[in-house]
């Protein structure tokens, strides 16, 4: 059988940027990682007819030749060809718009609804779902999505990337620790200092709930990763402290366990917090939710490189709890 042509596809903006081997894994996932070292190193794979190697990163408006098999290329065609057609969640979530610039998207997320769907939570009833109905899913080689998810029961500032630059860019900003958060939270008790820092290692048990855990000074474990949270008191009352929290770490529950290690857990908490007080919580100050909201994102645009603040105000059901618990600053 004669072998095909080679298959040539020209690189536009959803391309531009990305590693020639992260395209093709991306474009050929049947192929073994082997497949595409020996494309790379035989030929089999150019661009504007070199020869390049793997990390390569793509110029919009190059050509990329590949020389494929005749299955892969018929597979290939049909997954270009279907790509921009797939379906969006019907029935997902239309969550508000903080921000939105055409790189960059921000929602402010409602608590309860979770990041990305799991055994429990389908597509449509989470924040990636509601990313793909607004903005779609994109092509074959590029896929929106959300950089820096907030736990489930948490709401407020939740990042997305809604192209190639500005999902790249914003990925590896909260990789290096450039997107500055602020949160507000409610502890128990009013006994902790105007200010301070738990510079804690935290340990996924993988066990329980309440699943990350604080190691105590002096205590030593391989699998523990470093972790630190500031904090400030904003206001005191009602046997609560209402604190502004700027993790510098971006670890799972990070705030959460912190806060639990100070023997000072977050109102609301299923996970890590007193069971007692949440219901008398929920009796007498109206709260039924984790009381943990991302106030503020900030952050230098990935693709523009402007300073970029997006802010999120308290919800009001919070606000009501504050009010009746007489937290005041």
């Amino acid at each position: 059988m004669k072998k095909p042509p080679p298959f040539t596809l020209h690189v536009g903006p959803a391309e531009a940027g990305v590693r020639l081997d992260k395209l093709m894994r991306k474009l050929l996932p049947e192929m073994p990682l082997s497949g595409i070292h020996r494309m790379l190193r035989t030929g089999g794979a150019l661009v504007d007819g070199r020869r390049v190697k793997g990390s390569e990163r793509l110029r919009e408006g190059s050509a990329v030749s590949l020389s494929l098999g005749a299955e892969d290329a018929e597979r290939l065609k049909k997954r270009l060809a279907e790509a921009p057609g797939r379906a969006d969640p019907e029935g997902a979530a239309s969550l508000p718009v903080l921000h939105e610039d055409g790189h960059v998207i921000a929602f402010d997320k409602p608590s309860g609804i979770a990041a990305h769907p799991g055994s429990r939570h389908r597509l449509e009833d989470t924040v990636l779902g509601a990313l793909y109905a607004r903005v779609g899913r994109g092509g074959a080689t590029f896929t929106p999505g959300l950089v820096g998810r907030l736990d489930r029961d948490a709401s407020g500032v939740q990042l997305a990337g809604t192209s190639p630059e500005g999902l790249r860019g914003l990925s590896a900003l909260s990789r290096e620790g450039a997107v500055a958060k602020t949160y507000l939270a409610l502890v128990r008790g009013e006994g902790l200092p105007d200010e301070g820092t738990v510079d804690a290692m935290l340990v996924d048990t993988m066990r329980g709930r309440a699943r990350m855990r604080a190691l105590s000074e002096g205590e030593k474990d391989e699998s523990a990763l470093a972790a630190l949270t500031e904090y400030r008191v904003v206001a005191r009352g009602g046997g609560a402290g209402l604190v502004e929290v700027r993790p510098r770490t971006g670890r799972r529950h990070q705030i959460r366990a912190h806060f639990r290690s100070l023997g000072s857990p977050l109102a609301g908490d299923v996970r890590y917090g007193d069971a007692k007080w949440n219901r008398d919580l929920a009796a007498g100050a109206a709260l039924g939710r984790l009381f943990l909201h991302c106030t503020e994102a900030d952050f230098r645009h990935p693709v523009t490189g402007t300073g970029t603040r997006i802010r999120s105000p308290l919800p009001a059901e919070l606000e009501r709890t504050l009010r009746l618990l007489g937290t005041k600053s």
